[in-house]
């Protein structure tokens, strides 16, 4: 996968998979001197077999079959007989051993240069633009790198072994066939160019099939991965019909492309054998005619026959490898769009160092971001963070607090104005510097199928007391120290076998292990009961004393502390304050907000229970 400029013409699937093979041309070269060799070792069986017939058999006579003069009684034509198949099977045996080696070198290549692939298409993937990135379906990455990397290996191989050694094996037996008749061989290869055009014809429509299987396999793996993965809010619902019909659709989709694929591939193919084989059958006729007549001997006949066998053998398994290529090659070019991704800016530009230590002042000049160049999301917001303080995002929801969240994080950049993070605009940071001040702790936690340890560290080495500390401050050490391995027990898939407290807990503790000059916290505490709450907001309190934090908040009780509250709507930066300015404020959208959270919280005078209506439903 050599090259992803912008503006630069994708290669071939073919081209792609003949690079990757010529990536390690010491084993190629091996692989190339193998075939030829066992080619060399395994196509004079029929002569053999013709000296032994005419010289032998014809021309020795009768009479010699039957001499008692040789060793141990046996004629000396027996023993010439005997030593003329023992070289056929050591030839063959040869033979074998060559291929197993030359086996043993193309996995060196596929495995080696596959493992590559999905390494340095899984870096791509990472470095990919967050945009781009919310287009791809995870599980459509997870099948490119599974089945379609497969399909290339299989296609690989099918060149190196099927496609090397029988294209050797046809010009050494063609040279055979040569020298013992060349009008034979004519005769034999009578039907090869017409077989030869329609075999390159069938096959470059049947790498368009192979796209189109990929894609409804793709399609299958996304739809599977997205409804077991909500397995257990589809049986809340009682959703199990509708979704098994979303599943159904999708196999059926690749039914009909299998069948539509597989009979094309497999009509072509009876076509190219029958021809491939009437040119045996024209043999037979010819060479059949030319030993009545004495025009070739009978051994000469028997060679052909087995050299034409010899011949049709490897081209049949050329026209049977083409699928493995085709959908090869195909995957091949998915695999190459994938990993062509548009990349994070700060990726594709000098790394830069940064001067000094992180401040993390916070600036924005009439900032602006809209998703695709669609409907702004925010418009034109200006504010002002000053090291080392709090300052909470507030609004109704969809009024863009997440948003400016991500922008903070770098994962959008702004498409209006600038966002100035120590005075250097956020486009100009390199985002490992940025992220790695950074601490963030979102509403929905991730786990990954891993230990209690891997999913605190997040790939990082940190002293066992350290880890420790960070657990207890986010008050879920004492249920760690419970578990029967402690740090090394398994959180399951997605943090399955914890609470969503836990989870969120756990999650927290990332944070505190990190120890980040910024913080955002994106309703942090928002799955832990109240009183949990209060013990980690005031472990959040003594983390955030001297650091800048950001704090979004539908909760307005956690947020009351802040040194500047940013009100959002609609995209726009409403009113900017402390809780105690904003509250006071008359027809404030921030005193609306908190006079309808004390309403919600506080019943109103005379309400009564609605009786339910079933019927309604």
């Amino acid at each position: 996968m050599s090259s992803y400029e912008a503006g630069q013409a994708s290669p071939s699937g073919m081209r792609i998979l003949v690079d990757l093979a010529r990536s390690y041309p010491r084993l190629l070269f091996l692989i190339f001197l193998l075939a030829f060799l066992s080619s060399l070792v395994s196509a004079p069986t029929p002569y053999l077999a013709k000296i032994i017939i005419d010289d032998l058999i014809f021309r020795g006579g009768s009479a010699g079959a039957h001499e008692v003069s040789g060793w141990l009684g046996v004629s000396h034509t027996v023993w010439m007989i005997a030593a003329i198949v023992l070289l056929g099977i050591l030839l063959k045996v040869l033979g074998s051993l060559l291929g197993g080696w030359q086996c043993h070198y193309i996995l060196q290549i596929t495995r080696n240069s596959l493992t590559q692939v999905r390494l340095d298409t899984a870096l791509r993937v990472m470095g990919g633009a967050q945009q781009k990135l919310e287009k791809i379906e995870p599980s459509r990455i997870a099948s490119r790198l599974g089945f379609d990397v497969n399909a290339m290996d299989s296609a690989i191989f099918a060149l190196l072994r099927n496609f090397v050694t029988s294209a050797f094996l046809v010009l050494v037996v063609l040279g055979f066939m040569v020298f013992l008749d060349p009008f034979l061989s004519m005769v034999v290869l009578a039907t090869m160019p017409l077989t030869a055009v329609l075999s390159v014809m069938s096959h470059r429509k049947l790498q368009e099939f192979s796209r189109e299987e990929s894609d409804r396999v793709a399609d299958l793996t996304a739809t599977a991965a997205e409804t077991f993965g909500a397995l257990r809010i589809i049986r809340v619902f009682t959703a199990e019909p509708f979704f098994l019909g979303r599943l159904q659709t999708r196999c059926e989709a690749l039914r009909f492309e299998g069948l539509h694929h597989w009979t094309r591939f497999h009509s072509i193919n009876l076509l190219l054998s029958l021809l491939s084989s009437l040119g045996g059958d024209i043999f037979l006729l010819v060479g059949g005619i030319l030993a009545i007549n004495g025009r070739i001997t009978f051994g000469e006949f028997f060679a052909f026959y087995g050299y034409q066998a010899m011949l049709w053998g490897p081209i049949g398994v050329l026209l049977n490898s083409g699928q493995f290529v085709q959908t090869g090659t195909a995957s091949a070019e998915k695999v190459h769009e994938l990993a062509g991704i548009e990349q994070e800016p700060y990726l594709v530009r000098p790394r830069r160092a940064r001067e000094g230590a992180f401040r993390g002042e916070i600036v924005a000049e009439n900032l602006g971001f809209s998703y695709n160049d669609g409907e702004p999301v925010l418009r034109d917001i200006n504010f002002r963070i000053e090291p080392g303080t709090m300052v909470a995002l507030v609004g109704q929801s969809g009024s863009g607090k997440t948003t400016l969240a991500n922008l903070l994080l770098g994962m959008y950049l702004p498409t209006h104005g600038r966002l100035l993070i120590d005075g250097r605009d956020i486009r100009e940071w390199d985002m490992r510097d940025l992220r790695g001040n950074m601490g963030v702790v979102l509403q929905d936690a991730t786990l990954f199928h891993d230990t209690i340890r891997t999913n605190v560290c997040m790939g990082r080495e940190y002293p066992e007391q350290r880890i420790w500390a960070a657990l207890a401050a986010a008050h879920i050490d004492d249920f760690v120290r419970a578990l029967p391995n402690q740090l090394e027990e398994q959180a399951g898939i997605s943090g399955t076998r914890l609470s969503g407290g836990q989870k969120q807990r756990l999650a927290i503790a990332r944070v505190f292990l990190k120890n980040p000059a910024f913080l955002i916290l994106d309703e942090a505490t928002s799955a832990l009961d109240s009183e949990t709450e209060k013990a980690i907001q005031r472990s959040f309190d003594a983390l955030m004393a001297g650091r800048t934090a950001a704090v979004i908040a539908h909760r307005l009780s956690t947020i009351y502390q802040a040194d500047q509250i940013l009100v959002l709507h609609q995209g726009r930066l409403v009113e900017c304050g402390t809780h105690e300015e904003l509250v006071t404020r008359p027809a404030g959208h921030y005193r609306e907000l908190y006079e309808a959270q004390v309403e919600g919280m506080i019943p109103m005078s005379g309400a009564t229970r609605r009786p339910w209506n079933r019927q309604a439903r």
